[in-house]
């Protein structure tokens, strides 16, 4: 339903308010080297350097922007999920001056990255900054299936398995070879978003955020 109302308001004009409606997830972890073209012989005993991507999805455009980076730049945790919400909604999302009718994050159960305090307290610091009159975090119930970030991951990984990849900069225009997909190095995005909402923010509903699926910010 989310979805759908998004995509009612799409036709309006970028000075309008609108409903904005998100995937977000992160995909199978990477590999550095990567050899997708031939058999990896002595190398497969190795240990490769992990690359995590983390999608966002807007379902009125059904384009996936990719953040890649490596193990050494950043976890998988809840600060990089702010931080790349952040980076996203702040580059593709918030016009000055126009307060957005609503929007919606759609993303999967996983404690250690999406449900968690830090993520429920960013959906009601993006509504305290007044992007947006009402914030809705949606989480997929326990045993869904694929969501639409899935789908476009496999776009994205189309050229990316046939190669063999030595370095992050063929990495980087492998994945970023379909109109579908955007690729981008999320290297220098990430902040402390645990710390700075924990500075005016009480944990929202302790010990039992497991036990709700959709929380909702308004005025």
């Amino acid at each position: 339903m989310k979805k759908q109302l998004a995509k009612l308001d799409s036709y309006k004009q970028k000075s309008e308010p609108k409903i904005v409606t998100i995937t977000i997830d992160y995909s199978q972890n990477l590999d550095l080297p990567h050899l997708g073209d031939e058999q990896p012989g002595d190398c497969y005993y190795y240990s490769p350097i992990n690359l995590y991507c983390f999608g966002i999805v807007d379902s009125t455009q059904e384009h996936l922007h990719a953040y890649i980076y490596t193990e050494g730049e950043g976890k998988k945790g809840s600060n990089n999920v702010s931080s790349l919400i952040m980076h996203y909604l702040t580059s593709n999302v918030v016009e000055p001056g126009v307060i957005n009718k609503e929007l919606n994050v759609i993303m999967d159960n996983c404690g250690g990255q999406n449900k968690n305090k830090t993520v429920i307290r960013l959906g009601a610091y993006l509504q305290e900054l007044g992007w947006f009159q009402d914030v809705n975090l949606i989480f997929l119930v326990k045993g869904h299936t694929k969501n639409v970030a899935d789908r476009h991951f496999n776009l994205m990984k189309q050229d990316w398995r046939k190669r063999d990849v030595y370095c992050f900069d063929d990495c980087m225009l492998h994945l970023n070879n379909n109109s579908n997909v955007t690729v981008l190095h999320a290297k220098g995005l990430f902040y402390a978003y645990h710390d700075f909402l924990s500075s005016f923010f009480k944990d929202p509903f302790p010990g039992h955020i497991h036990n709700y699926h959709y929380f909702g910010f308004r005025k």
